[in-house]
């Protein structure tokens, strides 16, 4: 037993070292502020604000000129790229119309819309994907109910998920839009959605790819 209390320190510190990590910093081309990152087995996408996308294909070692080449007051706060290499969703944040999803089938040389918040007060936070078609989108409540969004054509064209498959929301209730990570999905058909701004804390669940679901503080 001594001898065990003897290693224990050792085993710490031999831990330790085996964690030592090295960063190199590394130039973009632009002096936007980055948000959001997606990385996939060859392509890393990268948005922020100022209207700015970009892209690697070498681990992050070099970057493209931003891809976008739209209005440049959009703020990309969440992204989420395909294994394919070619294909992105990007979203845009803000109250209204300023809240947007947009397609690239081409690698960023173009860009597609393909949602518009329609709601004045509505305001998109995060996005994520469970394959190559079934995503969802998140929104802060305006109505009454979570915003949840279905894609299942690979974010081509969205829907809302319905109110009477949804837990009412609280008062205030939203999600945080500063990096894409207030939604995550899982294994069969799981996925959570992290929510605050209200008077608690809350996880929504769904277990059926975004059909139903369930809440808990």
């Amino acid at each position: 037993m001594h001898a065990l209390f003897h290693l224990l320190p050792i085993a710490h510190l031999l831990f330790a070292m085996s964690l030592h990590v090295s960063f190199e910093v590394i130039k973009t081309n632009t002096v936007a502020t980055l948000i959001a990152i997606s990385s996939t087995t060859s392509t890393l996408w990268v948005s922020g604000t100022q209207g700015t996308i970009i892209r690697s294909t070498d681990n992050g070692l070099t970057w493209s000129d931003n891809l976008w080449t739209g209005p440049d007051t959009l703020q990309f706060r969440d992204i989420h790229g395909f294994e394919d290499g070619h294909r992105a969703i990007a979203m845009s944040i803000g109250t209204g119309a300023s809240s947007q999803l947009f397609i690239t089938e081409d690698a960023g040389a173009s860009w597609v819309r393909t949602f518009t918040m329609g709601h004045p007060e509505g305001f998109l936070d995060c996005i994520d994907f469970w394959d190559d078609l079934r995503g969802l989108a998140y929104g802060d409540a305006f109505d009454g109910y979570p915003f949840i969004l279905f894609t299942a054509d690979g974010g081509r064209t969205w829907s809302r998920v319905l109110p009477e498959n949804l837990p009412p929301a609280l008062s205030d209730e939203g999600g945080f839009a500063s990096s894409g990570s207030c939604i995550t999905t899982g294994q069969d058909g799981r996925g959570w959605i992290g929510t605050g701004n209200a008077s608690v804390a809350r996880i929504l669940m769904t277990e059926d790819y975004g059909n139903t679901w369930t809440v808990t503080n």
